[in-house]
C-alpha cells in the first residue's frame, strides 16, 4: 500500500508593526498628548483603552480657568475639582462646555446637551443629551427625540431633567418636558424614547414653572409660579389622574415679589425663597 507524503507549504504570517510611541516612556507620551488640540486628543483617545486612560488622567490642564460657577450647584467627583471636572467632560465630548452647558445633575450624574460632540457614532450637527459618571468615567450620548410633526428641527434649547437613583434602579432615565402637556422620558434599559400626556388643570398650565426640578422616588418635582408644587411620575400610569399631583403650598411662600428655588437634602425637598 503506497503512503503518501502531503507537504504543507510554509505561509509567512503578517506581523503586525511595532509601535515606536507604545516604547517611549510615559512621561514623553504624556507630553505628546498635552500638545495636542481638544479634537486631536478626542480622536486620538478612540485609538486603544491605554491611549484613552492615559489622555483622561495625565493631560487635564490645572491652571486654564473656566467660566465661574454661577448658575449650576453640583457635587463633583471626589477625585477631580470643578476645573478639571468639565475639562475631562470636554475631552470625552469632544467639544467644549462649561458650567452654562450643565443643564441638570441627579445622584452623582450630569446632564448636557450639545451638538458639535466628537464622541463614536455621534453625528456631528445633531443635538444629543450627554449623560455622564466623573467617578466610573462612563458617557451615554442619547440625540433628541424628533419632535411632532415629523421633520420638524429639534432646536437647541430644550429643559430636561434626570431621573436616578442607584438604590432604585442602576438604570436611568431623561425627562424631556414639551411645554406643559407633554413629556419625552428615555429610559437606558430600553434605549428608546416614550412620549406621555399629563394634565393639569388650566390655571396650572398658564402658570410659570421654574425651570429646576428634582428627582425623589420615581417622581419629578417643580414648582409653579401659581402657588404650587407640581408632581410628576415618570412611569406611565394605567390611570391617567394618578400621572400628576397638584401640591399646595403654605400662604407664606406665596410672595409676588420672591424667587423661589427646590433642591433635594436627605431625602427631603426644600423650598428656598429669595426676596427681591
Amino acid at each position: 500500500m503506497e503512503s503518501t507524503i502531503v507537504k504543507k507549504k510554509r505561509t509567512m504570517r503578517r506581523r503586525k508593526p511595532k509601535s515606536l510611541f507604545n516604547n517611549l516612556p510615559i512621561i514623553l507620551q504624556t507630553e505628546i498628548f498635552r500638545k495636542l488640540y481638544m479634537k486631536e486628543k478626542s480622536n486620538a483617545m478612540c485609538v486603544s483603552h491605554s491611549w484613552r486612560n492615559l489622555i483622561l488622567t495625565t493631560t487635564l490642564p490645572t491652571k486654564n480657568p473656566l467660566d465661574p460657577l454661577t448658575e449650576a450647584v453640583i457635587s463633583p467627583s471626589p477625585y477631580m475639582d470643578i476645573e478639571q471636572l468639565f475639562n475631562w467632560c470636554s475631552l470625552v465630548m469632544g467639544c467644549r462646555i462649561g458650567p452654562k452647558n450643565l443643564i441638570d445633575t441627579c445622584n452623582g450624574l450630569l446632564l448636557f446637551c450639545h451638538k458639535d460632540g466628537q464622541a463614536d457614532n455621534i453625528v456631528h450637527g445633531v443635538y444629543h443629551y450627554y449623560v455622564m459618571n466623573p467617578v466610573t468615567k462612563q458617557c451615554v450620548a442619547v440625540p433628541k427625540p424628533v419632535p411632532k410633526p415629523v421633520g420638524q428641527t429639534s432646536g437647541g434649547y430644550s429643559y430636561a431633567a434626570l431621573a436616578y437613583d442607584n438604590e432604585e434602579s442602576w438604570f436611568f432615565k431623561i425627562v424631556r418636558f414639551q411645554g406643559h402637556r407633554h413629556i419625552n422620558i428615555f429610559s437606558s434599559m430600553t434605549g428608546i424614547w416614550t412620549t406621555l400626556t399629563i394634565y393639569f388643570p388650566e390655571y396650572i398650565n398658564d402658570s410659570f414653572w421654574v425651570k429646576k426640578s428634582v428627582y425623589l422616588k420615581c417622581s419629578i418635582y417643580r414648582l409653579s409660579s401659581s402657588g404650587h408644587l407640581l408632581r410628576i411620575k415618570v412611569d406611565p400610569q394605567e390611570n391617567v389622574s394618578k400621572q400628576t399631583e397638584v401640591i399646595e403650598l403654605h400662604p407664606n411662600c406665596l410672595f409676588d415679589d420672591s424667587h423661589r428655588k427646590i433642591s433635594l437634602r436627605d431625602g427631603k425637598i426644600f423650598l428656598v425663597l429669595s426676596r427681591v
